[in-house]
């Protein structure tokens, strides 16, 4: 059973990174939009109005869409570590069990990736705190 565990933990652990990662990107893509958006709006000035308010309409929605992702991100990244303290837990109790299994070889190189990786995601979760 314990071996199955850490499977499961190890699996969430991949996909909850790939996740975060995902949400970054997707930040990332709705910040560039927003700001094409408000270029936009900058270009047609008083030209037409008609425009303008359908410019004004998106850029409201894609700030909509743009905080409901960024509400997400902590909840990945606190997902992440619950889970990854989880694993952590289920290594050390279970290590000399499991000695020389695929589950426990992929279980500490996942652990390995997140702590060299961590520092990045923290650095985003404080970044979206101070905005």
């Amino acid at each position: 059973m314990t071996s199955r565990q850490i499977k499961i933990k190890t699996g969430v652990i991949q996909r909850l990174m790939k996740d975060f990662e995902s949400y970054e990107v997707e930040i990332d893509e709705q910040l560039k939009s927003l700001d094409k958006l408000e270029q936009q709006r900058i270009r047609i000035g008083r030209e037409v109005e008609e425009d303008e308010e359908l410019i004004n309409w998106k850029i409201r929605k894609q700030r909509e869409v743009l905080e409901q992702t960024r509400k997400i991100l902590p909840d990945v990244y606190q997902r992440l570590n619950n889970s990854t303290e989880e694993l952590k837990e289920l290594v050390d109790a279970y290590e000399e069990e499991l000695k020389d299994t695929d589950e426990l070889d992929k279980a500490k190189k996942i652990l390995e990736k997140f702590y060299l990786t961590n520092d990045q995601r923290r650095s985003c979760i404080d970044q979206l705190a101070n905005q």
